[in-house]
């Protein structure tokens, strides 16, 4: 709770009301060090209310039912490799559940954002999953070797075949260039399939990263002395969840895109 009485502190309205408080006993001829004592009092108690208030609702807002992650409700994805990454993350994401549900030392904001973090996390990948599945689906739709083997007949025609008709040899040059371009949007295809399984497999890595560092927070607040090592803990665990949601967003962003232009 010790935390949402510091982020009270911030509050500009206690701050006044402790100011009022102590001007008007000043006013009333109250000697100066009771005036500045009941402020500060004044303040204190205001943000330990707030405090207070703020730690039961996240408390709350996680307490609990299943400490698995919000099931997702789209197409199954198909792709294995894809399907692997997922049930990595998933299980890396209950991890993270079952310490926030154990855990009633680290800061009850901290364990909120993660289980946001995670859940959005997992849904994501899905999502990424998904596309995939039509990444591998338009791939299976090149039938790489045939248009290799054709590409390369025609090539040789091309480079061999001097009493072709200038009429043919153009043809046969639109069928080369044709078929080339097959190959490429393949190419492109098979290297966004890559691109996308490996940022799912970073976004997993994060996951279980996220899980033992909610673990070791734990630990630490568990533990006397231990604060100034905590709060840096708390400022990188932060940073990671915002970097993974912004990463695995960038990445959704960019697949999409990327589909659009192949359409």
């Amino acid at each position: 709770m010790r935390w949402q009485v510091l982020a009270a502190l911030t509050n500009g309205w206690l701050w006044l009301l402790a100011v009022l408080a102590a001007v008007v006993l000043v006013i009333g001829s109250a000697p100066i060090w009771f005036a500045l004592t009941s402020g500060a009092a004044v303040l204190l108690g205001g943000a330990t209310v707030q405090g207070a208030v703020e730690w039961r609702a996240a408390r709350r807002a996680r307490l609990p039912g299943s400490q698995r992650p919000e099931l997702d409700t789209g197409a199954p994805v198909r792709s294995g490799e894809a399907r692997a990454v997922i049930a990595r993350a998933e299980a890396a994401a209950a991890r993270a559940a079952q310490t926030r549900s154990e855990d009633r030392d680290a800061p009850a904001d901290i364990l909120a954002g993660a289980e946001v973090a995670t859940t959005g996390a997992v849904s994501t990948l899905h999502d990424l999953g998904r596309q995939v599945d039509r990444l591998e689906a338009a791939i299976g739709g090149v039938r790489v070797h045939d248009v290799q083997a054709e590409l390369a007949s025609v090539e040789h025609n091309l480079a061999t075949d001097r009493a072709a008709s200038p009429e043919l040899a153009e043809q046969r040059r639109a069928i080369a260039d044709g078929l080339r371009a097959q190959l490429e949007v393949y190419r492109r295809l098979a290297e966004q399939r890559q691109l996308v399984l490996a940022r799912m497999r970073s976004a997993a890595i994060g996951l279980e990263g996220l899980a033992v560092r909610l673990g070791e927070i734990g630990a630490l607040y568990s533990a006397q002395g231990q604060d100034t090592t905590a709060d840096d803990d708390l400022r990188a665990v932060a940073t990671e969840m915002d970097d993974l949601r912004v990463g695995l967003q960038e990445a959704e962003r960019t697949l999409r895109q990327t589909l659009r232009n192949l359409g």
